[in-house]
Order: structure tokens, then sequence, then C-alpha cells
């Protein structure tokens, strides 16, 4: 299924819509301007701009709210999903769940610092700070910062084939990183001299494969994509 979230109104609807042949879409779940949505092997979660976070366990059927009181709720920022662990980025800090969000742990590691971006899979669990990259294996218990990163504000995280790509600004420059192992890096050659950040990273799989790069108030940029990163 593909998932999406808006936060107008479409066809007298608005919130979480669904699809399984891209061109028709349902609408599920509680009707508010949506933010962010997830999905593992048995929940989908869904964040709102002004309604907090809300899971449900049974394909969007019925809906129990996690982060928020009745209507109201903090923002969710950003939700990062795999069938280990399940990170959210709200106003009231970043939340974890490894059991399919029957319970939930505040992070607190993050509290001093301002989160942007969240990646996860089943092994791993990356965050993205203004001050660095930071990686979780053990399901967020501990985390370590990435040295090679230190001095860059990520916008973004993506993988494709098992590398990961890491969209990073500094004052003066804007790039994407490539890593197959997070130890060794390379600039991928994105290389721009302005403060725009990098604010998703897609992918087209084909033969070659491309990497796509948005970069805010500049346009998109596309190269084919690394299978393991190299000079």
């Amino acid at each position: 299924k593909i998932y999406a979230t808006t936060y107008y109104v479409i066809n007298n609807s608005l919130g979480l819509f669904m699809s399984e042949d891209e061109e028709t879409w349902q609408q599920s779940g509680p009707q508010f301007s949506a933010s962010a949505v997830g999905r593992d092997f048995a929940t989908i979660y869904l964040g709102g701009y002004s309604h907090g976070l809300w899971t449900s366990r049974d394909g969007g059927n019925t809906w129990k709210q996690q982060l928020g009181h009745g209507w109201y709720g903090p923002e969710v920022y950003d939700i990062a999903s795999s069938d280990s662990i399940t990170l959210v980025n709200s106003a009231w800090g970043l939340y974890k769940t490894t059991n399919y969000g029957s319970s939930w742990a505040t992070i607190d590691f993050f509290n001093s610092k301002s989160v942007t971006s969240l990646y996860s899979t089943d092994k791993q669990a990356f965050v993205g700070t203004t001050q660095g990259l930071f990686m979780s294996e053990d399901l967020g218990n501990t985390w370590t910062e990435i040295s090679y990163l230190s001095d860059y504000k990520i916008t973004s995280i993506n993988s494709h084939l098992g590398t990961l790509y890491i969209g990073a600004q500094t004052a003066t420059k804007t790039t994407v990183f490539a890593t197959h192992n997070s130890i060794d890096w390379v600039d991928t050659g994105l290389n721009k001299s302005l403060v725009s950040p990098v604010t998703d990273i897609a992918f087209a799989i084909a033969d070659p494969s491309y990497v796509y790069i948005l970069v805010k108030n500049d346009g998109i940029y596309r190269r084919k994509t690394y299978l393991e990163p190299q000079e």
C-alpha cells in the first residue's frame, strides 16, 4: 500500500489516504491536518500538526491516540519506522517504540539537541540533528555520534541497496554524503554553495538506478546511485 498525508481538504476529507493502485485513494483515520506517516509489520503511525500521534493495529479501521489528550496533542515532525524500532519526533520530544506501538519511551539523550531528521532499519536507527548525526545499534538504548559529520546540520536521511545517503549543511555548503558501513564516507558531489537544505532524498530503481535530491528554493538534482561509496 501507498500512504500519503494531506494538510488541506481533498474531496471533503483530509489526513491519511491509502492506495493500492496509485489511482484510487481512501481516507483513513481521524480527519485532521496530518504531518507524517509511518508503517511497520503491525502498525500504522499517523502524526498531526496539532493532534499528536495516533496508531492503528488493524490496517486503519480503528485508531488510538498515543501522544496528546483528546483531540489535541503535540505537533509530530517526523516518523521513521522499521519492524524493529519506530522513532517519532514531536514538540514534546523524541519517542521510540520497539513493540509496534504498544508502549513508548522518550529518548532523553536528545533532550538538549535539536532533532531534524530520522531513519530506521531492522538493525540500526539514525537521528540527524543540527549538531551532527547519531546512530544506535541496540534499539535506541545507546547512541554514538558519527564523528565524520559532527560539523554538519543533518537535514535528510534515506537509503538504497544498503547505501545510506545523508543531506548535510554548513553555513556555506549543502551536499549529500553516502556510506555503506557508517564508517567510510564519500561526498557525492552535490556541493552547492548556498544555505539551502536538502529536504528530501528519493530513488528511481532502474538500470542504472538514480538518486534524486531536493534542495529547498533551488531545484531537484539527480545522479547515479552508489552500490558502494567510491572516489
